[in-house]
C-alpha cells in the first residue's frame, strides 16, 4: 500500500483492515484521514508502528492484536484509550505514553513479554490472558485504582497473593482456569463487584460466596461443585445470570 492510496477518504471514521497479509505500513498512510476513529489492523504481519502518527488525532480503538510486533514504543494522542496487543506472540517491551491517557489494554496470549513498564495506574480494563507469570509479577495490580474489569483466565497462579482485591473497585472479575484451591476468601469487601468468573478451579469453602447476594453474574464451569455449595448458592444468590455448566 502507498502512501496516498487513501487519502481522499476524508471522512471515514470506521477503518477494517483485518486479515489483508499487511506487514510495514507506509509511515504517512493514514495521515489524511483526520476523522478516523477505530482502527483494526488486527490479524496481518505488522512488526512496528511507525505510521502511527499524532495526524491521527481523533484515533480512539487501535487493534493490532495476532502481528508480529517485537516491541512496542508508542505516543498516544489525546483521544486514543484503547488498544488490543493480543496475540502478538514475540511482543517482549510495551511502552505506552503518557501512561494516563490510556483506558483499555489486552495483552492476551503473549507470553514472551518481559518488560512492562510501570505507571499504568488509569487503566478501567487490563486483560492478560494466558501470559507469563514474569508479566503478571511486574503488574503491581494495587496501584490500578481504577481497574473495573480484570481478565486474568488461563495463567498459572496457584499460589498467587490476590491481596490487592480488596476493597478495590472492579465489577467485571475472570479468575477462570488457574489452577486455584480457594479455601479462603479473597472477594472480602469487593463492594462494587458484579460479576464473577471462577471457572474451572476447585472451590473447598463455600464462604468465599458471601459476596454473592451483589453479584448480578457468576459462572462456575467445571468446578465440580457439591450439593451443599450449589444450596448455599440457592439460599444467598440474586443473579440474573448463573453458568454452572460441566460440574459433576
Amino acid at each position: 500500500m502507498h502512501q496516498n492510496q487513501f487519502k481522499s477518504l476524508i471522512n471515514l471514521q470506521e477503518f477494517y483492515l483485518h486479515s489483508n497479509f499487511l506487514t510495514n505500513l507506509n509511515e504517512d498512510i493514514f495521515s489524511r484521514l483526520a476523522n478516523l476513529k477505530i482502527l483494526d489492523l488486527s490479524e496481518n504481519f505488522i512488526s512496528n508502528l511507525n505510521f502511527i502518527k499524532s495526524s491521527i488525532k481523533n484515533l480512539k480503538e487501535l487493534n493490532l492484536a495476532g502481528n508480529k510486533l517485537k516491541s512496542v514504543n508508542l505516543t498516544l494522542n489525546e483521544n486514543l484509550y484503547e488498544i488490543d496487543l493480543s496475540d502478538n506472540f514475540q511482543l517482549e517491551y510495551i511502552n505506552i505514553i503518557p501512561k494516563d491517557k490510556l483506558n483499555d489494554l489486552k495483552l492476551n496470549n503473549n507470553k514472551m513479554i518481559r518488560n512492562f513498564s510501570k505507571g499504568y495506574r488509569f487503566l478501567n480494563k487490563l486483560f492478560i490472558k494466558n501470559v507469563s507469570f514474569d508479566l503478571i509479577s511486574q503488574m503491581h495490580f494495587g496501584n490500578f485504582f481504577s481497574l473495573i474489569e480484570l481478565n486474568l483466565s488461563s495463567n498459572i497462579l496457584k499460589n498467587f497473593k490476590f491481596n490487592f482485591l480488596k476493597n478495590s473497585r472492579i465489577i467485571n472479575l475472570n479468575l477462570s482456569h488457574l489452577g486455584l484451591n480457594l479455601d479462603d476468601n479473597p472477594f472480602v469487601n469487593m463492594e462494587f463487584l458484579r460479576s464473577l468468573d471462577l471457572s474451572g478451579n476447585k472451590i473447598l469453602n463455600s464462604n468465599i460466596f458471601s459476596i454473592t447476594k451483589q453479584l448480578d453474574q457468576l459462572i462456575l464451569e467445571n468446578c465440580s461443585i457439591s450439593d451443599n455449595l450449589l444450596a448455599y448458592l440457592n439460599l444467598r444468590g440474586h443473579f440474573l445470570i448463573l453458568n454452572l455448566r460441566h460440574n459433576y
